[in-house]
């Protein structure tokens, strides 16, 4: 069988208080702070911290839900061809549901993405990282991205 997930890009976790789990996770534990999203509003989304290599946190502000999906609560893969893995989603009867769309979505980050449910309802994100990647960026001090 093909494996089609080639890495851990990021675990979300949806936050009461940034600051204090800014302080947590990176004047605590080390983790570098790269970069800040806003919504489309303008409004505070998400904070994203380097781990190691291509592995991320993303915290998100009070649990923001997006498409009437809980973003603040999910694991994310790293795949090499997501339209294939949607293709494969697809044959094996699953649905991807961000925006109820079958097709990936190019992301605030520069990648390419596509959320389902696993069987007992636990959110999976599967994503392809674009060639302009936020995440690759070098940032000299944590930058906020509208």
């Amino acid at each position: 069988m093909k494996k089609y997930i080639t890495g851990l890009t990021h675990k979300a976790y949806r936050v009461r208080n940034m600051e204090e789990s800014l302080k947590f996770y990176s004047d605590c534990l080390g983790l570098e702070k790269m970069f800040e999203l806003k919504d489309e509003n303008g409004r505070d989304w998400l904070y994203y911290l380097h781990i190691a290599g291509r592995q991320y946190m993303e915290l998100f502000y009070d649990g923001t839900a997006e498409a009437g999906i809980d973003m603040g609560e999910h694991i994310c893969f790293e795949v090499d061809d997501i339209q294939a893995v949607v293709d494969r989603i697809r044959a094996c009867g699953y649905k991807t549901i961000l925006n109820n769309q079958m097709n990936p979505v190019h992301g605030k980050d520069n990648n390419y993405e596509v959320f389902v449910r696993d069987p007992d309802g636990n959110l999976i994100e599967l994503m392809q990282f674009g060639e302009d990647a936020l995440q690759f960026r070098e940032y000299p001090e944590p930058a906020v991205i509208e």
